[in-house]
């Protein structure tokens, strides 16, 4: 409790339930994917020295797989 893993769990559990994501979907799961999603990228921004564009891969891999994840 109190980490920023248990609140976006806890905020997506709240949006599954207003219908904006998909409730075939595990909120546990989507947490751990985002956090999974943001360490690989933060770890290719390390292996080119910093060279990568940070912010801008984790906003298109993330928009990409939330995308997955919203009801349409």
């Amino acid at each position: 409790d109190g980490t920023v893993m248990s609140r976006c769990e806890e905020e997506l559990s709240k949006a599954q339930d207003e219908g904006y994501v998909k409730k075939d979907l595990d909120p546990h799961v989507i947490t751990a994917d985002v956090c999974s999603i943001v360490k690989g990228c933060i770890f290719d921004w390390c292996l080119t020295d910093g060279k990568s564009e940070l912010k801008e891969n984790i906003r298109r891999i993330l928009n990409a797989y939330f995308r997955y994840c919203i009801c349409l």
